[in-house]
């Protein structure tokens, strides 16, 4: 073990092995070079640890190592392979503006302290699967070329993934946030986020289209702008969500993104989530018991929002498949006294759609109530104007025998 401060600043390396070794001091790595492998498994750093502006060849490995103070890997270059796994960060730890060529593995990693993946370019798959940040986490303007997983790793701390691109694959199942979490204006379509604890967290106008949020925990998040539209929602829990006028819930992600009511075609569209039989799109979640709860606890999430398009269309269209679940019971049932329950229940749904949209289009009575008073207006106009007209030409008929007859018949002798 040194205890002294080490300093390789700018050497050149065809390899380093370090294995098992025990660093007591400070190290210096400012600017080295390695041609090829760097070992540094099992090894502890007792002191800060500097690594600016490094090339490590193809491979890296710092398996198992502890970094006891503070760590530094400030616009490092990472060869085709990096593995970090089951490595404990105990202070601050900065990798802003490094740039991994190829795959890069955090599993089981531990960060006691803040760390900084800012401005970091991840060329191959990032695997942080199960990886505890005890404090804040940044991937501020970090770009994922590739896959990008976080399944079952835990946010204590606050977390910014603000201006991230994601070009791959998203996993965040069971992933839990336990304090707030940024991610605001980002794409993440096809994320998945089933199982997630996303308490608190901001989604302000990020796209979720087609995202897997099946089970999440979406409490007190921030839905401002959002678009869900092909979200899985089956069993998140929505209650205290918030939400405006540009939330999209409902719908193709490829259809029409104007949301505003006073268009002809808002009037006549009926969208509906992925798991509606009617969902416009290829879908292989369709399922309408998950349609119907979905359809149910975003009627209670926008009658709380205050927004009674989203509350009515949810209640319609949950109304609807209701009605054809009738329809399906009746053509499916063995017996005879089941059939004409199931046919009867959907004789009444389908006359509550027809008159009264279920209670949701009052207008279609008043309509239909002004339209057959005006036909019956019409009607008996028309009878009364041709019986007035048959009794006016019945008189001047008579009048008119009664005056040929005079003209006609010779005087009577006196």
């Amino acid at each position: 073990m040194q205890d002294c401060l080490i300093n390789l600043s700018h050497a050149v390396f065809d390899e380093i092995k370090a294995e098992q070794t025990e660093f007591g001091g400070d190290l210096v790595c400012r600017g080295i070079r390695v041609n090829r492998q760097v070992n540094f498994k099992q090894a502890v750093f007792r002191g800060n640890a500097v690594f600016w502006d490094v090339e490590f060849g193809s491979f890296a490995d710092f398996e198992f190592v502890e970094f006891k103070e503070a760590l530094s890997f400030e616009n490092a270059d990472f060869g085709l392979l990096t593995d970090f796994s089951y490595v404990t960060f105990e202070e601050v730890s900065d990798f802003s503006g490094s740039e991994f060529e190829g795959d890069v593995n955090f599993l089981y990693a531990n960060f006691n302290d803040i760390v900084l993946f800012e401005s970091v370019k991840f060329g191959g798959d990032a695997t942080f699967d199960s990886v505890e940040f005890s404090d804040g986490v940044s991937f501020e303007d970090t770009i994922f070329e590739q896959n990008a997983e976080f399944w079952r790793s835990e946010f204590f701390g606050r977390s910014d993934f603000e201006n991230v691109n994601f070009n791959g694959e998203m996993h965040f199942e069971q992933s839990e946030f336990y304090e707030y979490a940024n991610f605001v204006g980002l794409t993440l379509d096809g994320c998945e986020f089933d199982h997630a604890n996303l308490t608190d967290v901001e989604f302000t106008n990020t796209s979720l289209c087609e995202a897997n949020l099946e089970s999440a925990m979406l409490s007190r998040a921030t839905l401002l702008g959002t678009d869900l539209r092909g979200a899985k929602l089956n069993g998140a829990v929505l209650g205290d969500v918030r939400i405006n006028a540009d939330t999209q819930f409902l719908g193709h992600p490829k259809g029409d993104s104007n949301s505003s009511p006073y268009t002809f075609s808002a009037i006549r569209s009926k969208p509906c989530c992925v798991y509606d039989p009617s969902y416009n799109g290829d879908s292989d979640e369709v399922d309408a018991d998950k349609a119907k709860t979905v359809y149910r606890a975003l009627e209670e999430l926008a009658g709380k929002a205050a927004r009674p398009r989203l509350q009515s269309q949810c209640f319609v269209r949950r109304q609807d498949l209701q009605k054809d679940g009738y329809w399906q019971d009746a053509k499916d049932a063995e017996l005879c006294q089941e059939r004409l329950i199931a046919g009867g229940r959907y004789s009444r749904a389908k006359v509550a759609q027809v008159t009264l949209l279920y209670g949701e289009s009052p207008w279609r009575i008043i309509g239909g109530s002004v339209g057959f008073g005006s036909v019956e207006i019409l009607l008996f106009r028309h009878i009364y104007r041709s019986d007035s007209y048959s009794l006016i030409s019945a008189n001047y008929r008579n009048r008119a025998t009664r005056a040929i007859t005079a003209i006609t018949t010779p005087p009577t002798a006196c």
